[in-house]
């Protein structure tokens, strides 16, 4: 969908915050055998990036067009397979600390750009062709930059769309201005990027030595300028809403590759006290906040790339080094179902296109949008933005998806929204999910009508009606029930 792919795609490369926290958990995971639940980490950080740009954050901020009361913090956590990233890290021999000398806090952060940069080869198993241009910069500097980079490439109309059609799914509220929260998203929290088009890697620092969290925001920036030289990147289909799923998929793979490179890094070139340090950063308390008062779809998309992202590359890498990864770059995943399931990535499954709905009389479409497995489970983690709502086992859920779209349709003033989407072959439960899910999403809406094929409702605002036949899902939003019924046939 076009706002979770965009406000993804705002910070395509940065993971630092998250990966500390993971390596703090994966250091007890590696000297107790203990895997960690998700209460057992607090303080985490989280990062993003920009298109094309690669940036790392810390979370983004409230809207202030947000009146719904914040949700309980989203755990990065939970959504990583711990037990196969501590597989990861154990693949590669490496001890806690081995390269932990010198000392790269201490050293001028000039200097730590050179050997950060032969520890990502050595690590990563490739070799720059060319030397990185880089700079330092202080943080008012990078929101400007990063704010800046944005919003360029986002406009009012787009983002006027995108709030529309989330507000109609019950994931936002409404007339919520997506660029206000992107730039209060981005404000203060971005710790780096890497920007493909010059080539150049920005870091933010307080001083002339480098703290324990920028030096791997270095080695997680380092990485994409090395993978940029020596395989360069998939095309991520930037401006085309169609194929946003797969372009936040193809971001899955770039951040999981900067992720689990920094993750190797950090475990072995940082000292094991630097790596717990890290964890406690000042800036995760704020993160862990400020992720609380944005709408869960939002952080859901924010996350995906770094989180999903990094347990799709560890499996390829636990299937085959990194040749296996490397070759991710030259048959890119095709949907965020690839990156969730690796199995539909091995065996090439493509997303199926789904049959578009017909225009009513008096409508014009206004928009069009890919609607992915990633998209879906965001939605069942917290219908109508509360997490307390969501459904049982969202993933597992979303898995019954093979392909989807989202229209938005307007009448004047008036706005309706049809969700096509195609069930899986091998699943049978995605009508019941979806209804589930519009009933949690839209507690106050009424069944008006109920059939074995379809399910009518009238709410406050808008009228819906859900249609299941042969497997298709098609739901159909709109002020009037005999619209919401024509969108969904």
């Amino acid at each position: 969908m076009p706002s979770n792919d965009r406000l993804s795609r705002w910070l395509i490369a940065g993971g630092v915050g998250l990966c500390i926290t993971v390596l703090a958990a994966v250091i007890v995971v590696v000297a107790t055998g203990h895997v960690p639940s998700t209460s057992d980490t607090v303080n985490r950080r989280t990062s993003t990036q920009p298109t094309p740009t690669v940036l790392t954050s810390v979370g983004p901020s409230p809207s202030s067009s947000t009146s719904e009361p914040p949700q309980p913090p989203v755990d990065p956590l939970a959504e990583i397979d711990q037990a196969q990233l501590v597989a990861c890290i154990r693949a590669t021999g490496a001890l806690p600390g081995a390269h932990s000398q010198p000392d790269l806090t201490h050293l001028p952060a000039s200097h730590v750009v050179h050997l950060v940069a032969r520890a990502d080869e050595s690590v990563r198993q490739l070799h720059f062709t060319a030397k990185v241009p880089f700079e330092f910069i202080h943080q008012k500097e990078m929101d400007r930059r990063v704010v800046h980079m944005s919003l360029a490439s986002y406009g009012p109309a787009q983002a006027k769309s995108d709030s529309e059609i989330l507000a109609l799914l019950g994931a936002v509220p409404p007339a919520t201005d997506l660029r206000t929260v992107a730039k209060q998203a981005l404000g203060g929290q971005v710790a780096g990027f890497y920007d493909d088009r010059t080539r150049k890697l920005v870091v933010g620092t307080g001083g002339k030595q480098l703290s324990p969290s920028e030096v791997t925001t270095l080695a997680h920036e380092l990485d994409h300028a090395l993978v940029d030289q020596g395989l360069g990147f998939p095309s991520l289909h930037d401006g085309s809403a169609l194929l946003a799923d797969e372009s936040l998929a193809r971001h899955a793979l770039l951040e999981g590759d900067a992720v689990l490179d920094q993750t190797f890094f950090e475990f072995s070139y940082l000292s094991v006290d630097q790596q717990l340090q890290t964890s406690h950063d000042p800036a995760a308390a704020r993160a862990d906040r400020q992720l609380a008062a944005v709408p869960h779809y939002l952080t859901a998309g924010f996350l995906f790339p770094y989180t999903a992202g990094l347990n799709f590359v560890c499996s390829l890498y636990l299937d085959g080094g990194w040749p296996a990864v490397d070759e991710a770059y030259f048959k890119p995943p095709t949907s965020t179902a690839q990156i969730m399931w690796p199995d539909r990535y091995r065996s090439h499954e493509a997303p199926v296109i789904p049959r578009p709905p017909e225009t009513p009389a008096g409508w014009r479409v206004a928009s069009r949008s890919a609607l992915g497995a990633a998209d879906l489970k965001a939605l069942f983690e917290a219908p109508g933005n509360d997490a307390a709502r969501a459904l049982h086992n969202p993933q597992g859920r979303a898995r019954a998806w093979a392909g989807g779209r989202v229209e938005l349709f307007r009448a004047g003033q008036q706005s309706a929204l049809a969700m096509d989407l195609v069930q899986h072959r091998h699943t049978h439960d995605l009508c019941s999910s979806i209804r589930s899910w519009y009933q949690r999403a839209f507690p106050d809406a009424l069944v008006v009508a109920r059939s074995h094929h379809e399910l009518s409702f009238d709410g406050t605002l808008d009228a819906a009606s859900i249609r299941c036949t042969r497997g298709d899902v098609r739901l159909g939003i709109a002020p009037t029930a005999d619209v919401a019924r024509a969108l969904a046939l």
